[in-house]
C-alpha cells in the first residue's frame, strides 16, 4: 500500500491523470469489477485509490495470466465496486516509464 500512496502522491503533484485524460492515453492497471459484475478499466488514479480504501487484499499467481493483486472492497464500499484486479506486470512497466 506504501507503494500505493507514493503513486497517488505523484499524480496529485504532477498531474498524470489530467495529461493522460488530454492526451486520451489513459494507463490500464487492470480490471474493476462494479457492484453489479460488470468489469472496467482500472485506471492509474484508480488503482491507487482501490488500494488505499480495500478492507483488505490477496495476491494471485497462476500458470496462465499474469500475476495480479485482488484489492476487496469494505462493506461501506461494496455499493460501488466488489473488486479491483491490478495488472503487477503492467503496473511494473508504468513505473519503468517514470524512471526514463
Amino acid at each position: 500500500s506504501e507503494l500505493a500512496v507514493l503513486l497517488r502522491l505523484l499524480d496529485d503533484e504532477e498531474k498524470i491523470t489530467d495529461y493522460q485524460k488530454q492526451t486520451g492515453n489513459e494507463w490500464n492497471c487492470g480490471k474493476l469489477e462494479l457492484e453489479n459484475k460488470k468489469l472496467i478499466n482500472l485506471t492509474f488514479r484508480e488503482f491507487s485509490n482501490k488500494i488505499i480504501h480495500s478492507e483488505t487484499f490477496s495476491w494471485e499467481f497462476k500458470k496462465d495470466i499474469p500475476p495480479r493483486l485482488i484489492c476487496y472492497a469494505r462493506q461501506d464500499e461494496k455499493r460501488k465496486w466488489n473488486k479491483a484486479f491490478v495488472d503487477l506486470a503492467g503496473l511494473a512497466g508504468l513505473c519503468g516509464q517514470f524512471m526514463s
